[in-house]
């Protein structure tokens, strides 16, 4: 992602950013299914329910409604056979 200095710091909105190694957002589930998102201010990962976008935070400790995000791109799973 090419972004400004302080980009994803909490220190300026990601709108900045030019989310160019993201996948668009007309492909991002809307079924609920939590996703990773371009930083902003601490919250780095969001999901579509209800109608809107929630974020949240990498520890969970905080959830936010938020506006949609600029990219996606999906959870990493834990290998098979790794706990």
């Amino acid at each position: 992602m090419t972004k400004p200095e302080n980009c994803g710091t909490g220190h300026c909105s990601c709108v900045e950013c030019v989310v160019d190694d993201w996948n668009p957002m007309s492909t991002a589930p809307m079924d609920g299914t939590e996703v990773l998102v371009p930083p902003d201010c601490g919250y780095d990962r969001a999901m579509f329910q209800d109608g809107h976008w929630f974020w949240s935070t990498p520890d969970e400790e905080s959830i936010a409604f938020g506006p949609e995000p600029k990219g996606w791109k999906p959870m990493a799973t834990p290998q098979e056979g790794k706990p």
